[in-house]
């Protein structure tokens, strides 16, 4: 095979190549956005959910978030999804607050409404299910009374509609069977009609599992909406006060255990005289005072549950609960115990842990690396910059980023990082904010200077990526100058080669029309020269015989005077700037005959174009050697030359009606052979047709369609012949 076929064979390799990994690329892409969906948490696999805020956590077969951060939410699926139900089984782990599912969800983030889709959920200040529209704003529907409290450790299941403009939702009591059904019509001009889907709880901690989605249809909505229509123009409520004049409208009279649901949080006459009787000490005296084995109260604010940390205005410590219960990040709680010291590090030793007396928003102290290596702030909710050097996963699934910042080494350990997101294709190099406990003795590695505790990969914003010039982009960069290189020198090398085979070949072709023509013209003069002499040296060769070799030899001179006139004027193809190339045909020829040769008739069909020069040389040269051969061996009175346009080629005719030969009979010579080779330059087909005694016919035809638009742009095929003073 030729270099050429194995180079084609080679990019039809690779073409098929990439087709095949767009297309598996392709079809992966297409089965994940293929529904139904059902969740891996029994699997520990959450790779398709993305956490917004919050600490979530997989932890037998549920996602769990042990934050009550407002808005917390974890986010899976493909923006064009449309009509589709989703049912999942929910709990609050926490005091207050609410849980539940958003649907047809885009452009999430950190924040109670920091989305746009809608939500439907459980609350249980109210025992309510709610429903309503986020749009980095809360408009809610009219809630619907659970007929019971919602309480805290009970599992729910919560099934939803989303179908059109229209959603409805079922909630079903797992323990005492209760069903309760909610639905609405959005109105058209602010209907949501598609997003991907997620879960969200506020104000507490909460469970989920048993999720799944799938397409909706009419008689999937028909069925819920067979318990009640929905709520053609739902009531909004935009201000506190008519949310709380809704729930005593809706809610039935003499609710019991509203407002014992809404003050679940508070503490108890006993629990408060019993916390006041212990004396109130501080995170600093904790972590500085002498120990002692009496105990004292810390009043502060849940920072971390895995591990455990309470902080206060002073700083933050380790704290060891007798029970964890359901204690949430942002638990404002008095914790009753002994300090202590645990490998060198404080702990607070905590007999009770009461509250949590409310909820409290996390303030982040943002310090430089050097503050945090000082252990200034040991323990305490920090936000530090630093830039990413390596990225090492745990066995126990844990990340531990190495970062470097301000002359510091440091390390930011990950605790839980089961699911996707841009976090978990942090590239070395990268600028990252981090947010989380910092601690000098839980350094991983023997050259940090300190470690920060992050709760989850939500809690990490990558500021700026890597620099362009580094890692395996410098790689490839360097790896394409290279390769752009080489081919450069491979273009230069294969340019100069071609010129040279080039230059060679046309010298090989002047040699062989130089040898058919004015070699072997003058040899003959050489030989004719030769006899002369001969017959002068004799005394018996009379005068008339000696004039008349003379007159031969003269007219063999002649001839090949014109021959190389001719073949010099094929040379300089640069003159006659408006002369077409039937009429320069036609010229050189009458030329090289100079009225002694056979009469030339010249005919053009079809409509002339404009050709390509190499083309045009091509048939001018075999047009002339043709016309060569003709004076020199057919004894023809008569040649006619023909130039046939076609839309797609053109065709060049030169027949004489000359004395004829065998083809097979007689052996190609140089000039035939040259014919041949330019012939077959410029993809052109040559056919020579002769009979003995009947004359022959040379003709050439060669491609041209497909050339013609771009060959507007160069000039018509010209050539030059010198005035017969200058040859």
């Amino acid at each position: 095979m030729t270099k050429r076929g194995n180079l084609i064979w080679i990019s039809l390799s690779v073409l098929l190549m990439t087709v095949s990994i767009f297309l598996a690329v392709g079809i992966t892409k297409l089965r994940r956005q293929v529904l139904p969906y059902h969740d891996s948490f029994t699997s520990e696999k959450a790779q398709e959910w993305t956490p917004v805020g919050g600490f979530w956590r997989l932890q037998n077969g549920a996602v769990i978030n042990g934050s009550d951060a407002a808005g917390s939410k974890l986010i899976t699926g493909f923006s064009n999804w449309s009509d589709y139900q989703m049912t999942a089984t929910l709990r609050l782990l926490a005091h207050g607050g609410d849980v539940g599912l958003i649907l047809r969800v885009s452009n999430p983030e950190v924040g109670p409404n920091a989305y746009r889709g809608y939500y439907v959920g459980l609350r249980s200040n109210d025992a309510s299910l709610v429903m309503g529209r986020a749009n980095y704003s809360w408009l809610e529907s009219r809630p619907v009374f659970m007929g019971e409290p919602v309480l805290t450790g009970r599992w729910y299941r919560l099934h939803v509609v989303a179908f059109r403009c229209k959603l409805a939702a079922e909630a079903v009591d797992l323990v005492t069977g209760m069903h309760q059904y909610a639905a609405l019509q959005d109105p058209p001009n602010t209907c949501i009609t598609h997003g991907q889907a997620g879960l969200r709880s506020t104000d507490t901690g909460s469970a989920w599992k048993d999720i799944s989605i799938a397409k909706a249809t009419q008689a999937d909505l028909d069925r819920i909406l067979a318990h009640g229509p929905a709520l053609s123009e739902p009531a909004y409520p935009i201000r506190e006060q008519d949310l709380n004049r809704m729930r005593n409208i809706f809610s039935p009279p003499g609710y019991p255990f509203l407002a014992q649901q809404e003050d679940s949080r508070s503490i108890s006459k006993e629990e408060l005289d019993r916390t006041d009787s212990v004396p109130l000490t501080t995170v600093l005296d904790a972590r500085t005072s002498p120990r002692t084995d009496s105990r004292v109260r810390l009043h502060g604010v849940i920072t971390s549950i895995s591990p455990f940390y309470i902080q206060d205005a002073t700083g933050g410590i380790r704290l060891m609960p007798p029970d964890p219960g359901a204690l949430c990040i942002g638990d404002e709680v008095d914790a009753i115990g002994q300090p202590a010291e645990q490998a060198g590090v404080p702990v607070f030793l905590a007999d009770s842990v009461d509250g949590p007396r409310d909820r409290t928003a996390l303030s982040t102290l943002s310090i430089t690396p050097a503050q945090a290596a000082s252990g200034m702030f040991e323990g305490t909710l920090v936000e530090v910059i630093g830039q990413l050097v390596s990225r090492t996963v745990q066995p126990n699934g844990s990340v531990v980023l190495s970062l470097h910042a301000d002359g510091q080494d440091f390390d930011a350990l990950v605790q839980n990082a089961p699911f996707g997101s841009r976090r978990s294709k942090l590239q070395s190099g990268s600028t990252l904010r981090l947010r989380g406990i910092s601690t000098i003795a839980a350094s991983s590695s023997f050259n940090s200077s300190f470690t920060i505790l992050v709760q989850s990969a939500a809690d990490i914003d990558v500021l700026s990526g890597p620099s362009w010039l580094a890692g395996w982009r410098l790689f490839c960069l360097a790896a394409a100058g290279l390769l752009a290189s080489g081919a450069a020198v491979y273009i230069v090398m294969h340019s100069s080669r071609s010129r040279a085979a080039d230059i060679t070949a046309e010298r090989e072709r002047l040699s062989h029309q130089v040898h058919d023509t004015l070699a072997q013209s003058f040899a003959g003069i050489s030989y004719r020269l030769q006899g002369l002499r001969k017959h002068a040296r004799g005394n018996n060769v009379p005068k008339e015989r000696l004039v008349e070799e003379l007159d031969e030899i003269y007219q063999v001179v002649a001839g090949t005077h014109r021959e190389a006139s001719a073949f010099i004027a094929a040379l300089h193809p640069t003159g006659h700037e408006n002369s077409d190339l039937l009429s320069l045909i036609e010229r050189a020829s009458i030329n090289l005959c100079a009225n002694h040769g056979p009469s030339i008739h010249t005919s053009r069909s079809g409509e002339p174009c404009i050709l390509d020069p190499a083309l045009a040389d091509v048939l001018f040269r075999v047009a002339l050697e043709g016309m060569a051969n003709v004076l020199r061996h057919a004894q023809a009175s008569t040649v006619r030359l023909a130039l046939d346009y076609t839309q797609d080629a053109v065709t060049l005719t030169l027949e004489d009606d000359g004395i004829g030969f065998s083809p097979d009979s007689v052996t190609p010579h140089l000039g035939l052979q040259a014919m041949q080779k330019r012939c077959a330059a410029v993809k052109a087909s040559l056919h020579i047709d002769s009979t003995p005694g009947r004359g022959t016919c040379l003709c050439v035809t060669a491609p041209h369609g497909t050339l013609v638009r771009t060959r507007i742009r160069f000039s018509p095929f010209r050539i030059s012949r010198r005035p017969r003073s200058e040859a």
